[in-house]
């Protein structure tokens, strides 16, 4: 973006036209690179804040269907086993394994590898 401006001030102080026109292209080019690289920023900031992985910490745990704790157990997860957590509700945070089944779980029973 400051390029962009320099080259834009430059653009409006030139007397000769090739230097103006030379300056205002190279202005428009360095605005547009300034755009481009913001939305990379973005996207690549909105995928590190939905990647939350974790690692389940109790030897043996039920995955519920639902967040509370006499809801459908789904399956069993063991001690070790890396999970990716989607949402939290109350107690409970939603995860996802990755075979792609998806289940509630107690907070305490998981640890966030990411916790800042």
């Amino acid at each position: 973006m400051i390029l962009f401006v320099l080259l834009y001030i430059a653009f409006y102080y030139f007397r000769y036209s090739t230097r103006k026109r030379i300056a205002f292209i190279a202005s428009l080019v360095s605005l547009f690179i300034a755009i481009v690289s913001v939305i990379f920023a973005f996207v690549q900031f909105s995928d590190f804040t939905s990647d939350r992985p974790a690692i389940v910490f109790s030897e043996e745990i039920a995955i519920r269907s639902e967040p509370n704790d006499r809801s459908q157990e789904v399956f069993t997860l063991h001690e070790g086993t890396k999970v990716n957590v989607l949402d939290e509700l109350n107690e409970f945070q939603k995860i996802k394994i990755a075979d792609g089944k998806t289940g509630w779980v107690p907070k305490e029973s998981i640890r966030v590898l990411k916790d800042f």
